[in-house]
């Protein structure tokens, strides 16, 4: 008896081993860029010096604190501490400051086995095919093969985030008290090595009242508004104690908020934070005489944060249509203008302008046709979910800045790639429809 290749086992074996070829194809990819980089620089990323000079201070026992703070009269700079406590956990296992070879390894291997994450994701929501697309998203697109070469938080926050939505949709399909807690910690761990979730807390609670109840939902409303925040506590306290600030995740928050929330700035004129913060006209951004200093005479970011959230908060009061109408078009920007850098994380031509913003405008056409796809087909609780998600990141993001390695926009690729899967799951569907 001949065996169909139609079965449900056959179907089962191709995906795993399409999804095999998937993860082995994107682990390659990465090792292959950070041992292309590795010791060359071939594109530098500043804000590593702040978790691993923290980490390293932290070992010797000079305290947790990035090298930049020792220096005499230098601004207090708190950045987010997991990634550093991440970094000091790996001394510590290895006995010793090493260099950072071994960890980037970690965490090239840990992205590689994100890519069996995106297809489940998919899978959930769009079916075998659908996973599959966004697997082969994750595992080739190239901000998704930049970052793990590198000792900053977005890989790793990633990931994290990757984590937190397969784990929330599987909490959806059968919600329970002690599991939304559990979650809840997860997302609290998340904001200590990146805030752009800040938020994200409050709007999932307002998602399940909204979709079960205010009876059936108001304990895991209580949860989410709340338990993520006690998780940021002894962080918040640690500061108050170091530095007289009640610094929550990071200190500098206000001043990049301030940067594009102004009268006087241009988002077609400057989109990128690197024009706006480096260009010619950077050293009038600042007010000169701010009283930025503790009552230990340190000067620090989160004050100066405090000053220029509130000249931001005015400008958005006096000008609310000004502010909605450079809103608009930053989210324009995030999503259309592409950030040529990770495009040199690809081998070959591949890594040509041309290739990258070839994918670009696909990622972005096909992820946003999935967006419409889910709107219009009356989409079930998962999808619900991930679109409420999805529209929390994007106006995170438009309310700061882009910038031009990518980092800000990172995380609305990944709902781009989501959303390609379940276009991909529409297109196949209708193809097969047809074809009946």
């Amino acid at each position: 008896m001949k065996t169909s290749v139609k079965t449900p086992a056959f179907r089962q074996r191709l995906y795993f081993l399409l999804l095999l070829l998937l993860v082995a194809g994107g682990f390659t990819l990465r090792l292959n860029w950070f041992l292309q980089k590795d010791g060359r620089e071939i594109v530098r990323i500043a804000e590593e010096g702040y978790y691993l000079s923290t980490a390293v201070n932290a070992f010797v026992g000079k305290g947790f604190e990035p090298e930049g703070n020792f220096e005499p009269d230098a601004a207090v700079f708190v950045p987010p501490p997991a990634q550093s406590f991440v970094l000091l956990t790996w001394f510590r296992v290895c006995g010793r400051v090493t260099s950072m070879f071994g960890f980037k390894l970690l965490q090239i291997f840990i992205s590689a086995l994100g890519i069996f994450l995106a297809a489940d994701i998919g899978k959930k929501i769009a079916g075998r095919w659908g996973g599959l697309a966004f697997a082969g998203l994750f595992a080739f697109y190239p901000d998704f093969v930049f970052w793990p070469a590198y000792v900053a938080t977005e890989s790793n926050y990633l990931i994290g985030l990757l984590g937190f939505l397969w784990l929330l949709l599987k909490w959806l399909e059968k919600p329970g008290t002690i599991s939304a807690a559990a979650l809840a910690v997860m997302l609290g761990g998340l904001h200590l090595m990146r805030p752009n979730g800040f938020f994200l807390g409050p709007l999932l609670a307002v998602f399940l009242v909204q979709t079960f109840s205010w009876k059936k939902a108001r304990v895991w409303a209580v949860i989410w508004i709340t338990v993520p925040y006690l998780v940021l506590v002894p962080w918040m306290l640690h500061n108050v104690q170091k530095h007289d600030d009640a610094v929550w995740v990071s200190s500098n928050g206000g001043i990049l908020f301030y940067f594009v929330n102004r009268l006087e700035y241009n988002p077609l004129r400057e989109p990128y934070y690197e024009q706006v913060a480096f260009g010619p006209h950077a050293d009038r951004l600042y007010d000169p005489g701010v009283d930025a200093k503790n009552s230990r005479g340190e000067t620090t970011y989160h004050r100066m944060s405090k000053h220029y959230f509130a000249k931001s908060f005015a400008y958005m009061g006096h000008h609310p249509l000004h502010f909605m109408k450079n809103v608009f078009i930053r989210t324009w920007n995030q999503f259309v203008l592409p950030q040529e850098i990770t495009r040199v994380a690809l081998p070959g031509v591949f890594a040509s302008a041309y290739f990258f913003l070839l994918v670009h405008r696909l990622l972005l056409a096909t992820g946003l046709f999935g967006v419409a796809v889910a709107l219009l087909t009356k989409p079930n609780l998962k999808t619900r979910a991930l679109l409420w998600i999805f529209g929390y990141y994007t106006v995170f993001a438009a309310l700061f800045h882009l910038t031009g390695d990518g980092r800000m926009n990172l995380f609305l690729k990944l709902f781009l790639a989501i959303f390609s899967a379940m276009a991909c799951r529409f297109i196949l569907r209708n193809n097969a429809h047809e074809s009946t």
